[in-house]
């Protein structure tokens, strides 16, 4: 397949990047103001670094606030919104990168839009359920049912999740207007959520939480102003800020993390029809890597994936 289109790069000699792997865009939409986001995904292939167009758009249509996590090396896309009003979604798809499909998967209990999702212990959970005013409540799928869990103790939306130590922690977001600095972690050993009692050092929403190793990173975050810092939190509670920041130039960002790099997308501010990706070294101030996004690729409301072994390709 060709590439989506042409990038620039600037790569420093530590760069961690691993060419086993790929970063999916799911949800692109051609104009950045669109309510909408839809059509073909975009893969981002580590060894050739280029983008590269999937030509498997999502099922049932374009979304927009949906949940995306990884399960066993597919991508499980949850929930989300039309651009009908009302039209909130439950339904549940999950995309194969050896057969390059997609296929339904059993659907939540209610419709959620603006959730979370997060995989562990052999069960997927999507998190919040915005169409009930902003609540807090939490389903589990486990042998083919979603059943309902544990509630988080904060109601919040627009906030981040991430899986570390075997719990799933939830940070940040609004509630009532205000953004949080909040964390709490669910258990599934005890079916439960704690409250930190150590907040985040800033308010934060519309951010990603990403973990390497033992440290769990908030990255980004886009509420009354842009964040640049990325803020890492060690596994005895400590929050500090690190050496790496995200360029003021990036707003809307979304990121995953691959082995000891973050990967950040986001817009160029004041360019609507330019982004990048930045892959981030952690511990150097420097950037790693910079890929100028394909033009076709209009980032809104997009979401991303780390996916390992080399996809179904069409000639």
């Amino acid at each position: 397949m060709a590439s989506a289109g042409p990038s620039t790069h600037e790569r420093s000699p530590g760069c961690q990047c691993d060419d086993s792997y790929s970063i999916y865009m799911i949800g692109c939409s051609k104009y950045p103001d669109s309510d909408t986001v839809g059509g073909p995904m975009q893969r981002y292939d580590m060894g050739e670094r280029q983008w590269k167009k999937v030509d498997r758009p999502l099922p049932g249509g374009k979304r927009y606030n949906f949940a995306v996590t990884t399960v066993r090396n597919t991508i499980w896309v949850l929930g989300g919104a039309t651009g009908v009003l009302d039209s909130i979604l439950k339904s549940v798809f999950v995309y194969d990168p050896v057969r390059n499909e997609w296929e339904g998967e059993k659907a939540m209990i209610h419709c959620k839009q603006g959730l979370c999702a997060a995989f562990i212990e052999n069960r997927v959970y999507a998190i919040l359920d915005i169409c009930r005013k902003y609540g807090n409540t939490v389903e589990v799928y486990y042998k083919g049912m979603w059943v309902p869990s544990s509630p988080m103790r904060h109601r919040r939306h627009s906030f981040a999740t991430a899986v570390a130590e075997y719990q799933i922690y939830a940070a940040g977001g609004i509630w009532n207007g205000e953004e949080l600095m909040s964390v709490e972690y669910y258990s599934p050993l005890t079916f439960s959520w704690t409250v930190l009692s150590l907040r985040m050092p800033e308010p934060r929403a519309y951010f990603q939480l990403a973990v390497i190793g033992d440290k769990m990173y908030a990255v980004g975050g886009d509420a009354y102003q842009s964040i640049k810092s990325i803020d890492s939190m060690y596994t005895d509670g400590q929050w500090s800020t690190g050496a790496v920041h995200i360029s003021h130039y990036l707003r809307n960002v979304v990121s995953v993390a691959l082995n000891k790099d973050i990967y950040v997308v986001g817009w160029i501010f004041g360019h609507h029809d330019e982004g990048q990706l930045r892959i981030l070294q952690l511990g150097d101030a420097s950037t790693s890597l910079v890929a100028n996004l394909p033009r076709e690729i209009r980032f809104n409301g997009a979401r991303l994936a780390v996916l390992k072994m080399q996809p179904f390709e069409a000639e």
